[in-house]
């Protein structure tokens, strides 16, 4: 998408009707698309409002001799030193999920050196964000949260661990 960015950017110094060939039309759905979260895609679509350039979609590389040259001429200019480093912006989605697997790997971390909640661990080794569908009783249990006295005991609401009442 990048490059076709900079196609247009490029095309737009030389003032004539152009048309640019891509080969990937899964590149050109996004900029003929009116509503699409791609911030690039949306750029090029302003630019080529303003300007007679056209894009269309070229099938295949083999026998056309204008692809042949360009796909040259790029292998030339990415192997030559001194070639300027394009900084593109990592797409939102990409961002969450990496953040996601960060924090993920974070809690599984946590979660397998924590000293407390051994015995939900070892019904729960996995952090997950999908939950479990345990009814409301089932994970009073499991955790040992709830009324036991065990447990209230622990927080200083009852005075004794081993009563009648729990």
């Amino acid at each position: 998408m990048t490059t076709i960015y900079e196609a247009v950017k490029y095309a737009m110094t030389l003032q004539s009707d152009i048309k640019i060939w891509i080969h990937s039309e899964s590149n050109l759905k996004p900029i003929a698309n009116g509503s699409t979260t791609n911030k690039i895609a949306r750029e090029i679509k302003i630019l080529l409002h303003l300007t007679n350039i056209r894009l269309a979609c070229i099938r295949a590389y083999v026998g056309h001799p204008g692809n042949e040259m360009a796909d040259s001429l790029a292998k030339t200019v990415i192997t030559t030193a001194g070639v300027s480093i394009l900084q593109v912006p990592l797409p939102r989605c990409n961002v969450k999920s990496q953040f996601t697997e960060w924090a993920m790997k974070e809690c599984q971390d946590q979660w397998d050196l924590n000293v407390v909640g051994r015995s939900t661990y070892d019904v729960l080794p996995k952090v997950s964000l999908k939950p479990e569908g345990w009814q409301r009783e089932l994970t009073i249990f499991v955790s040992g949260h709830g009324t036991f006295s065990v447990y209230l005991k622990r927080i200083a609401r009852h005075p004794e661990k081993n009563c009648a009442c729990g």
